[in-house]
């Protein structure tokens, strides 16, 4: 439903990428879905007839946990040399794994969702003992050995995040990160908000502005003006004499 509703007003095709939720589904298997669903779409497109040619530009939006899995395919596109996302727009990134920000202690009382304790046990589920919380393939926000900032070099990219959730300092050193290493990326933080309250638009107005903003900012990176120009000569074209 989110996923119409931010990106009709778009006028571009689009694809929701479904992860397995299922035991055994963990970090890895979530990693590698993402990235062979990215390698598809980079090959292939969303015409499961493959009549078309792939697309140009590919965009990420991702809340939650699936921020940092963007994330880190971005970090991991980029140590490959491969080409990644024209832009990504996050929602709410959980970032760290170890929920080690400051937030998770002076938000505790403010946050209506989530609580520091549940958030630790989810990682851990997820983790499955198999990797620590504070790997940069599961906790995008912890720089590589050294403190390499390369690893923040983003494409254009905005978050949204409540400044009374767990989750804002992981939005915010992120964000400073990016900046240090050149990103153009901006984190906007809202009032009267949740963790993840797009997905709650029907019902708050505040997730209406959000995903207009959203909207707002991914047409640009995800349109170019020759296709838009055809776009609305076809309109043109189409519509009936007066």
């Amino acid at each position: 439903m989110i996923q119409l509703k931010l990106l009709l007003p778009l006028k571009i095709r689009n694809k929701k990428i479904c992860l397995q939720l299922n035991p055994p589904a963990n970090l890895q298997t979530a990693s590698d879905d993402l990235r062979a669903a990215y390698d598809y779409l980079r090959q292939y497109g969303i015409d499961p007839q493959r009549k078309t040619a792939p697309p140009t530009r590919i965009g990420l939006y991702a809340e939650s946990s699936g921020g940092a899995l963007a994330v880190a395919l971005v970090q991991s596109l980029r140590a490959a040399g491969e080409p990644v996302p024209c832009c990504l727009g996050l929602n709410s990134p959980w970032l760290d794994l170890s929920c080690e920000g400051g937030s998770h202690i002076v938000n505790e009382a403010f946050d209506l969702m989530m609580r520091k304790d549940r958030l630790q046990g989810i990682a851990s589920a997820y983790l499955a003992g198999t990797t620590e919380a504070t790997d940069p393939r599961a906790s995008p926000l912890h720089a590589p050995e050294g403190g390499n900032l390369g690893a923040f070099l983003m494409p254009p990219t905005l978050i949204h995040v409540c400044k009374n959730e767990l989750l804002l300092d992981d939005s915010l050193v992120f964000g400073e990160y990016c900046h240090g290493a050149g990103s153009e990326v901006t984190v906007k933080s809202f009032d009267q908000a949740l963790h993840g309250w797009h997905t709650y638009f029907p019902l708050m107005p505040v997730a209406e502005q959000a995903l207009v903003e959203m909207a707002t900012f991914l047409r640009p990176h995800l349109r170019d003006d020759a296709r838009e120009a055809a776009d609305t000569a076809d309109a043109s074209n189409a519509a009936p004499p007066p």
